[in-house]
């Protein structure tokens, strides 16, 4: 399997424990509302786990999947960006 550098990144913020103060960073996403397109912030602890090709969240008890490709950046809780698609 080819790496990804979001897969990466994301996994490491999340599991290595050097970045224990990276469960506030926010992963901004492109998000859909009706025909109109937004970006929506998800912080990082709200990931459960980190597929192939996407991430699992859970927010007020519901999980979501958020493929790669709608990730947009990530971002430090002191405004860092970490990652970014560009």
């Amino acid at each position: 399997m080819k790496k990804s550098a979001i897969r990466e990144t994301i996994n490491r913020l999340l599991w290595d424990p050097r970045y224990k103060s990276s469960r506030n960073h926010v992963i901004e996403i492109k998000h859909r509302i009706g025909n109109k397109e937004v970006i929506k912030r998800i912080i990082i602890r709200d990931v459960v786990s980190v597929k192939a090709w996407c991430i699992v969240i859970k927010q007020q008890g519901e999980e979501r999947i958020i493929p790669f490709h709608r990730i947009i950046r990530i971002i430090s809780s002191n405004g860092e960006i970490l990652w970014s698609k560009s």
